[in-house]
């Protein structure tokens, strides 16, 4: 299942999403016809690989559900898609086009030049990759609560005004803590507390490399402190 999903939406659609998943790669991209609603008819599916490209075509079904069942995606992009529940990037010539397709769920937009959007996010398309891999986990669709929000579709419009969300049934969570031996739960704000100071000691020490994905400590105290 994708870890995170979006759409791009706009004339250049095609060109961003092609742009954004050579920078990411492990990248599916669907593509299909008229949005409203979505076609059952031939859906194009087309998964980006270093080796080539290979496409499928299946009939009855929408591009999320193509997508949910391939381990191959680590990111799906939508293209031309607005039905489906994403967060949306632009992908436009100009800011009149911009201001025609923004709404609450668009996250930002891109064009060969810098398009000025109130309240949007300019991202040139040589950097799409980069941010859609810092976009918030796609959520799991179980309305189940456990996000803080009522539904899924309000975490996504959450996402779309830079909250920091998080889907625990998506992902699992980023930083843990046990005290002799029993875990302990940890409020949003200790959690990324205690992970932006370890990293920033963690760079200060030389053989750390630039980019940490996953750190373990263990501390044993001694004594009667």
């Amino acid at each position: 299942m994708p870890t995170r999903v979006v759409s791009i939406v706009g004339s250049l659609a095609r060109d961003a999403a092609l742009a954004a998943a050579a920078q990411v790669g492990s990248t599916c991209v669907v593509e299909g016809g008229e949005p409203k609603p979505l076609p059952k008819g031939v859906v194009k599916r087309t998964i980006l690989r270093r080796g080539g490209v290979v496409e499928h075509r299946a009939t009855d079904a929408d591009p999320l559900s193509l997508l949910m069942g391939s381990e191959e995606c680590e990111y799906a992009i939508l293209v031309g898609l607005t039905s489906p529940l994403a967060l949306r990037i632009l992908a436009v010539r100009g800011e009149e086009e911009a201001r025609e397709l923004v709404d609450d769920l668009t996250v930002a937009v891109t064009s060969s030049e810098e398009v000025d959007v109130k309240g949007v996010r300019f991202v040139p398309m040589g950097e799409l990759g980069e941010f859609i891999a810092g976009l918030p986990v796609y959520p799991a669709w179980l309305n189940c609560g456990e996000c803080g929000f009522k539904t899924c579709f309000d975490y996504l419009k959450a996402a779309a005004r830079g909250e920091d969300v998080f889907c625990p049934p998506g992902e699992p969570k980023p930083t843990t803590l046990k005290v002799n031996g029993r875990p302990v739960g940890l409020v949003r704000f200790v959690e990324r507390q205690l992970r932006e100071l370890a990293l920033a000691y963690l760079r200060t020490l030389k053989g750390v490399p630039k980019d940490i994905k996953e750190v373990e400590l263990r501390i044993r105290l001694t004594g009667d402190g």
